[in-house]
């Protein structure tokens, strides 16, 4: 079935990162889960930040809840909430398997930090889900932070 036939889902989620995780562990994370991705045909993005993680997912809605029930049982993270499930018509992160822009407290950037800190909140209110739509559209390819993740992602 070809992609502009299926139905493709956005899906945002918030958790807590366990005790110990660190930036190896993270950089697992993340090549596993570009090759899965790229497999089940999804894109999206992870922002680990101060012990939490944000993410979105985008691409056929079986793909993506069958990979959001295996992340929801991933023992590498906890209090798992979803922020954002909505329907989409095109993909924001069109060949993103599973980009990351590293530590954004690094980035000298106030409004990126307080998206993040808006979407963090792992409470399920706009203001969360609007930092997080802001977070979507910034890193985007089209976005103000996507060259943040550019190289990392599509080399």
């Amino acid at each position: 079935m070809p992609e502009d036939s299926q139905q493709l889902i956005r899906l945002i989620y918030v958790s807590v990162a366990a005790p110990d995780m660190g930036s190896e562990q993270i950089e697992h994370i993340l090549v596993k889960a570009s090759k899965r991705n790229e497999i089940k045909g999804l894109t999206g993005m992870l922002i680990y930040d101060e012990g939490q993680f944000w993410q979105v997912l985008e691409g056929p809605l079986e793909s993506v809840m069958t990979t959001f029930d295996d992340i929801r049982s991933d023992k590498r993270h906890s209090d798992v909430t979803t922020l954002v499930t909505e329907d989409i018509v095109k993909r924001e992160f069109k060949t993103f398997r599973m980009g990351t822009p590293g530590n954004v407290r690094s980035i000298n950037d106030p409004e990126l930090h307080s998206n993040v800190d808006a979407a963090l909140t792992r409470e399920k209110t706009t203001i969360a889900k609007e930092a997080s739509q802001r977070l979507v559209r910034g890193f985007s390819q089209n976005g103000q932070w996507y060259p943040l993740i550019a190289e990392r992602s599509e080399g």
